[in-house]
């Protein structure tokens, strides 16, 4: 296979890479991540770059969204076809940093959540523990799959499970030296760093083989990892620091999951509780009227996150992230107050619980007939490449297909829930707190979520949204140790029901695709 060179202005660093490989995962190697908040599908052009040299014409995506600007390609849609010379906007790299300064004693730690989709990291002021935002992109393994299953099969190879490996810590220690370096603190300064994540990206982390977690009955070869340092990564930044990994259950119930569930322990949640975690990979606990935990995991799809969507990105500037039903029409709240370059999980559910509500999609999910409704202003029907849609303005439209992918999270989502309660000998009016985790939920009008049914209504129960206990259970750690011991110990005490093969989750699963009212 023919190689060509990239070679990045003005640094002047280059390197070889393969024909056809994109930009975009170029400059990722080269260790210069850049924001692509639409997954790579070319419509939010967040990761515009300057390329001079051999190149494809521009893409249609290309062409309607760089318009009057000769020399700049949209860097996720450019395949390498010669040798390239390319200059990053010092704007696309810039992180959103809100660390106050200190002087030079004080230390800190490290939290970094692992996410299938996203990835996040906080500094921790380790003595009062206050959190500070650093950085947070894409998972650059989402080249090898959008979903947990995706990930194990490609890493069945041995060099790419090297390339996995090399890519999300290049990523994570790239994010980190920057925003030291930006901060002016000293990496001396760093006390640890701690890791949360589900199962199969902590193993990737760490270079374990993950092909048994694939394959019933999917055995683990660790539940926790201690004694190591960043020198047992192979990075040479912060050499000596300790890594702190939250301890792992089973091969899809992780240190994400076992986090949210000793941060629920710490807030005196004891008994009556249902706890789910909002992903690509949800998880579940449930802790019955004696204490017990129960737990699971249902592959939901990086859908509520903005990706496999046909128009869908996470939240970043021009993502549509709320949608509302007023006199005139609907209204759209856009993230940063600029034109919308597409919509976010948050704003396909409110879309879809107002489209259901009124009738223009109906139970099973198809939309209603364009004779039988007049759609809302400014919404309109439409036809690409024969696939009904439901047009929003600005390009932007949400598919019959879209509807369908976010069915499937909540059938799965739902079903999850309802074998927990029965394993647990729960009815859901039992439960007196539910609780929401995961970023997605921070942002989550609770009514539209629950009128999809994505789980039980739960109708005697407080609703409390935790935000990312995954990232939160990693800042706790760097303050305390000690939770640790108490993570691993309630891990010890949790019953798994596992799914993938339980006689009655196809049936319950079929059932729970409906719009209908979930049952309580």
């Amino acid at each position: 296979m023919k190689g060509y060179t990239v070679t990045v202005k003005p640094s002047g660093k280059s390197q070889v890479f393969p024909e056809g490989t994109l930009i975009c995962d170029a400059l990722l190697d080269m260790g210069i991540p850049l924001k692509t908040p639409c997954g790579g599908k070319g419509t939010c052009g967040h990761c515009r770059v300057s390329v001079t040299g051999n190149q494809p014409p521009r893409t249609p995506s290309e062409e309607r969204i760089l318009r009057g600007t000769p020399g700049v390609r949209l860097s996720c849609q450019v395949p390498l076809t010669g040798d390239v010379e390319i200059r990053v906007e010092e704007r696309l790299r810039k992180k959103q940093r809100r660390v106050p300064h200190h002087g030079n004693d004080r230390p800190y730690g490290l939290a970094v959540d692992i996410g299938t989709t996203n990835v996040r990291i906080s500094m921790v002021e380790t003595g009062s523990g206050s959190s500070y935002h650093l950085d947070s992109f894409l998972n650059p393994q989402r080249r090898f799959g959008h979903d947990v299953i995706s990930r194990i099969s490609a890493a069945s190879s041995g060099d790419v499970l090297k390339t996995m490996q090399a890519l999300i810590r290049t990523s994570i220690f790239s994010s980190i030296a920057d925003s030291l370096d930006a901060l002016g603190i000293s990496p001396e300064r760093i006390t640890c760093i701690a890791f949360s994540g589900n199962t199969t990206m902590l193993y990737l982390l760490l270079g374990k083989d993950v092909s048994p977690l694939g394959t019933y009955p999917y055995p683990v070869s660790a539940r926790e990892f201690s004694s190591l340092t960043v020198r047992d990564l192979g990075e040479t930044l912060l050499p000596e620091t300790p890594l702190l990994i939250l301890p792992v259950l089973s091969a899809f119930l992780g240190g994400d999951l076992i986090g949210g569930l000793a941060l629920c322990h710490k807030n005196g949640i004891r008994k009556n509780a249902f706890f789910i975690d909002l992903g690509t990979n949800g998880e579940l606990f449930l802790l019955d009227q004696s204490g017990l935990v129960h737990a699971t995991s249902c592959a939901m799809g990086p859908a509520l996150e903005g990706m496999n969507l046909s128009w869908g990105m996470t939240a970043e500037d021009g993502a549509i992230v709320h949608v509302t039903q007023g006199a005139g029409g609907l209204f759209f709240e856009i993230m940063g107050e600029i034109p919308p370059s597409g919509i976010s999980g948050t704003g396909v559910i409110d879309l879809i619980s107002i489209l259901l509500e009124k009738g223009y999609i109906e139970e099973s999910g198809v939309f209603a007939s364009p004779a039988d409704v007049n759609l809302p202003s400014p919404l309109s029907f439409g036809e690409t490449d024969g696939i009904r849609e439901i047009r929003i303005g600005n390009g932007i439209a949400l598919t019959q297909v879209d509807v369908r992918t976010v069915q499937l999270a909540k059938g799965a989502s739902l079903a999850a829930s309802e074998l927990l309660l029965k394993e647990a000998r729960c009815s859901a009016d039992d439960i007196e707190h539910v609780f929401i985790a995961g970023s997605f939920g921070e942002n989550l009008n609770v009514e539209h979520f629950r009128r999809l049914g994505f789980i039980p209504e739960f109708k005697n129960a407080s609703w409390e949204f935790l935000g990312n206990t995954s990232l939160l259970a990693a800042q706790k750690v760097c303050c305390d140790p000690r939770f640790l011991e108490t993570a691993t110990r309630l891990r010890d005490r949790t019953r798994e029901l596992v799914l993938a093969n339980h006689p009655e989750f196809q049936d319950t699963f079929i059932r729970a695709l409906s719009f209908s009212r979930a049952p309580s």
